[in-house]
């Protein structure tokens, strides 16, 4: 399986408050493709400075992660998303598009799950793993 990890999962997992996440993340197998923008390293690192963290402890969660870097095409696609979606979730969306369109977004961000399903993209929230939709 392809998952698109969005930032809102990774959050959680780095500040440890939900554990689920982390159990996720250890349960994957190694036959499950994680992947996501190179935004997520920029995402991480601004969320640790943010809380006094020190930037490394994204690494163990960053290696397991396939970072797909972005592009002038990424960056026009996320420009044309109707309804408005913020915009580092747009470029998310926009990289998942270009690079997977068959992965599943893993989210906990309700508007970006919403965005995502509305232009036919599979849904997953691993702090309630019943929301596969």
């Amino acid at each position: 399986m392809t998952i698109y990890l969005d930032t809102s999962v990774l959050a959680h997992a780095l500040l440890g408050t939900h554990t689920t996440v982390v159990d996720w993340f250890a349960s994957a197998s190694d036959s499950d493709v994680i992947m996501s923008s190179t935004l997520l390293r920029l995402e991480a690192t601004r969320l640790l400075r943010r809380e006094s963290l020190e930037p490394a402890l994204a690494e163990p969660f960053l290696q397991r992660i396939s970072l797909v870097s972005i592009d002038d095409q990424t960056l026009r696609v996320a420009g044309t998303f109707v309804p408005h979606v913020k915009t580092l979730d747009s470029i998310h969306l926009a990289t998942l598009m270009l690079v997977e369109p068959d992965a599943t977004l893993a989210t906990h961000d309700a508007v970006m799950s919403r965005a995502a399903r509305d232009i036919g993209i599979t849904t997953f929230d691993p702090l309630m793993p019943e929301s596969l939709s």
